[in-house]
């Protein structure tokens, strides 16, 4: 029987149906007189007509759309909400797109299978998988293929690991349990050997074949024998050809992977998230064994060879503390907590072995010269003289940081791969894309095509160390096919709920990326926010994607330190102790008012000690010419202005100089650990935020980008950015509001916030997140159109730091900053009658005055001196 393959026309007409059924679905108008809605509520029908239509058309949809849904999809397993639909869509992912779904897959499984307590598992260990023996001529006689050799045959094998041919795969899975998969584990060999070289069989845009397969068998033998008779001597049109029909003869492969799947779907679900998750990956090892063997190595040997030292592992938990420390209220001798006590004996016991048999463990040699030390001054257990309140645990905190930073910087900046991996090195010519590339070609450019995907050729013989403020970092990279370098910091000490957050984040902002890319002003304004790709490497470590010339802005203040002999948590601590004393003097009489007064003539004081103008030093002696410069504070302050309005509205905060970066080479903002804040009021569980400034806009990054880039560049982004969000309301609310649902059920606390009240909880932090970003409504007094002038009307009666530069130069700055400010509010159309809830009267107005408060906010010193004192509030 043919199969007839869908059109390009029946495609789109599919795919206009399904978005069709999609609006209709998220976008609900309000009715007459009814007050404006940006946020509707998610109501269980809409939900069931959403899985209905998905259902409908999944056999249809290309299977490349879900690529940059991974690891949404295997998030949703945890929810347990359309688990059918669900393990339909990862099945044809783990057929197809192995690659994409693998670490995710693989880290959630991890992750659950210590949470389910479950000890029964389907997929194979790593040493259980019995790899098909590479016999080339007896396969493809097998499959009715001719005999291929030489660099025909590698290239087959090289086109079915890649990912985006099909590939035949004689491990079908047409069992009727779950517990056969794992009894078939013996004949996996024999049956896996008609694998073209056991690689991802893959068609990209899951259609299936429209020639039989018996044909297709009859046609290869005399394709490919005209092809040998010309004996190399063909010319480049006949060697095409034969090339193609060998491949049209792989294409048999597709029903076989789609019975398997079928086959799959009529077993009933698993009673755990785990056991979803393991019947997926069983699937995958049955599909793609050799794939998953080099996956699996790749991952084990990046998240347990990469480890930091015990040197840097004691040094990022002290860090810790002290931050921890920082981030209380500054009140005099409080008491150290139960937790602080708790990390610190770990730390002791995991490092030192403080309270374990000397038998049992053994110190590290570079550690047995201060375990002795370490244990009678740091070591709740045995410190006869252990600090019970803050200032003196500080003290010592800082004493024992300054001992290990000085261990850790005489470490070797470069280690050996081969010292430190020996599979790593011996991974040469792979057959594996580099890493994230398949899901970002996704989400950017469509359907990943083979001929333009990038496959791993070695690793660099070198590994970097990578010291930061929280922690230390290994830096690899890899070698592509096209001769480029990429590279990626392996991170650990970061939990599988974290690293899940983040990318939740980072697949808003570059789903946003793509909205700017549609808009005209915001494509002319190059609009873009960055943040770093990361990849899941198991429940504690994650691979990043790391730009050579991208560093933090704490940079600056530390290379202002050591040049003047000091320390940058100096600055830190007198302010502490400035609130601390004064407010200690005034006992329980203190009100809120003087409170907030004591702490701004505390941040006053603090920028006495520290100039406005380091960050602008510092970016000039790091940059060749004033050209540079001037390229650099621009795209910094239009990228800035882009991606802290997309921020400020998904609820991320605690931009602090360690988090937010610069790339040198192009100027851009980059963004780290974008993870939204959780509030917590009583029994009240939501995303918001609830820190007093908006974004990071500090005396230093004033003057970097100057009044100009401020009142120019800046607002502009911000304005265009906020244009594209107003005019793509309904997309973006139904993307946020999928991103919060996850976010609460899996941060959340279940005792706190129970499912039934899961969708109230959504729907009140994406009213909040709207509120914080809405365009001001237009009022009765007339909008002054000058450019400082939406500024000066929100922060009067404010003592704010735009006053300051008000003053002197703003004529000369007029002309340039109205062109900016008209370009980017000019951009507007008119509302849909269907969006027209989400909308207010004179959009460009409420744009330029809600730019105009947010800005005014940032710049506030009253705002400022409310942030905790690790926020840096002074740089």
């Amino acid at each position: 029987m043919t199969v007839e393959c869908p059109t390009l026309e029946s495609m789109s007409a599919t795919v206009d149906v399904v978005q069709s059924h999609s609006s209709s679905v998220a976008g609900a108008t309000p009715g007459n007189g009814s007050a404006p809605q940006p946020w509707p509520s998610d109501s269980p029908e809409t939900r069931t007509e959403a899985r209905d239509v998905c259902e409908s058309f999944l056999s249809i949809l290309p299977v490349w759309i879900w690529v940059p849904w991974s690891h949404e999809l295997v998030s949703l397993l945890a929810l347990g909400r359309h688990l059918k639909l669900v393990r339909h869509i990862l099945l044809r992912l783990a057929g197809y797109y192995p690659e994409a779904l693998f670490f995710y897959l693989r880290t959630f499984a991890e992750e659950r299978r210590s949470i389910d307590g479950t000890a029964r598992t389907v997929c194979p260990r790593l040493d259980q998988i019995q790899l098909p023996v590479m016999h080339p001529l007896r396969s493809q006689v097998t499959n009715g293929i001719p005999p291929v050799t030489g660099a025909n045959a590698a290239g087959q094998i090289t086109s079915a690991a890649g990912g985006a041919r099909p590939a035949a795969t004689g491990a079908g899975v047409s069992k009727t349990s779950p517990e056969t998969l794992d009894s078939d584990q013996g004949s996996n060999g024999q049956a896996a050997s008609s694998s073209t070289g056991g690689g991802a069989g893959t068609a990209p845009s899951g259609k299936p074949s429209a020639t039989p397969p018996g044909t297709e068998d009859a046609k290869v033998p005399a394709a490919a024998s005209d092809a040998t008779a010309t004996n190399g001597n063909a010319s480049p049109a006949a060697a095409n050809a034969a090339s193609n029909s060998t491949r049209n003869a792989n294409t048999h492969a597709l029903p076989n992977i789609e019975q398997n799947i079928q086959s799959l779907l009529q077993l009933p679900l698993g009673s755990t998230p785990y056991e979803n998750a393991d019947a997926v990956l069983a699937f995958m090892v049955k599909q793609h064994p050799q794939l998953y063997v080099e996956l699996e190595t790749i991952a084990r040997e990046l998240g347990m060879r990469m480890k930091p030292s015990a040197e840097e592992q004691v040094l990022h938990v002290l860090n810790a503390l002290l931050h921890r420390c920082w981030s209380l209220p500054p009140l005099m001798h409080r008491e150290v907590s139960a937790g602080m006590r708790s990390a610190l004996e770990e730390v002791s016991k995991m490092c030192f072995g403080t309270g374990v048999a000397a038998e049992e463990f053994h110190v590290p040699p570079s550690l047995t010269d201060l375990r002795e030390a370490f244990e009678a001054e740091l070591a709740p257990q045995t410190a006869k003289n252990f600090p019970a309140t803050i200032e003196p645990f500080v003290a010592l905190l800082r004493k024992w940081r300054g001992i290990f930073r000085r261990r850790v910087q005489a470490m070797p900046e470069t280690l050996r791969l081969e010292r430190v991996s020996r599979k790593l090195v011996d991974i040469r010519d792979s057959q594996l894309h580099v890493f994230g590339q398949l899901i970002q070609v996704a989400q950017q450019d469509g359907e990943p095509l083979p001929e333009l995907m990038i496959c791993i050729q070695s690793f660099s013989v070198d590994v970097q160390v990578i010291h930061g403020h929280g922690g230390s970092a290994r830096g690899i990279a890899v070698t592509g096919t096209d001769g480029r370098c990429y590279r990626f910091l392996v991170e650990t000490a970061l939990g599988a709920a974290l690293q899940r957050s983040q990318d939740r984040m980072g697949h808003i902002c570059r789903f946003l990326n793509t909205l700017f890319q549609r808009d005209c002003e915001a494509r002319r304004r190059r609009l873009v926010a960055q943040v770093p790709y990361a990849i899941p490497l198991g429940a504690q470590a994650r691979l990043v994607t790391h730009q050579q010339h991208s560093v933090p802005l704490v940079h600056a203040l530390q290379a202002f330190c050591e040049c003047h002999g000091s320390d940058m948590d100096d600055t830190l601590i007198a302010f502490r102790d400035t609130c601390a004393m004064r407010l200690e003097t005034l006992g329980n009489i203190a009100s809120r008012e003087l409170a907030l007064e004591y702490r701004l003539d505390a941040l006053k004081k603090a920028c006495q000690s520290l100039p406005e103008s380091v960050l602008a030093q510092w970016a000039a002696a790091s940059l060749p010419n004033p050209n540079a410069l001037f390229v650099v504070r621009k795209r910094f302050a239009q990228s800035l202005g882009a991606s802290s309005l997309i921020l400020y509205l998904l609820g991320v905060g605690s931009r602090s100089p360690f988090h937010v970066g610069i790339c040198g080479a192009t100027g851009e903002a980059v963004h780290f650990d974008t993870h939204p804040i959780l509030v917590n009021r009583g029994q009240q569980v939501s995303i918001g935020f609830d820190e007093a400034v908006p974004f990071r806009l500090t005396r230093n990054i004033r003057s970097l980008i100057r009044l100009t880039g401020v009142e120019g560049p800046f607002a502009g982004s911000m304005a265009a950015a906020l244009n594209v969000i107003c005019r793509e309301a309904v997309l973006v609310q139904d993307l946020i509001r999928f991103a919060y649902t996850l976010e609460l059920f899996e941060r959340a606390p279940r005792e706190t916030l129970r499912d039934e009240d899961l969708t109230l909880a959504v729907d009140q932090s994406l009213r909040s997140a709207w509120s914080r970003v809405e365009p001001i409504p237009f009022s009765a007094v007339p909008l002054v159109q000058t450019p400082a002038a939406p500024t000066e009307a929100v922060a009067a009666g404010q003592r704010t730091a735009l006053d300051r530069d008000a003053d002197g130069g703003q004529a000369g700055v007029a002309a340039v900053t109205e062109h900016s400010s008209a370009a980017a509010v000019k951009s507007v159309r008119t509302p849909t009658p269907s969006m027209a809830g989400l909308f207010v009267r004179d959009q460009p107005e409420g744009v330029a005055r809600r730019v105009a408060e947010l800005i005014a906010n940032a710049g506030d010193p009253a705002h400022l001196s409310q942030m905790e004192p690790l926020w840096y509030p002074w740089f």
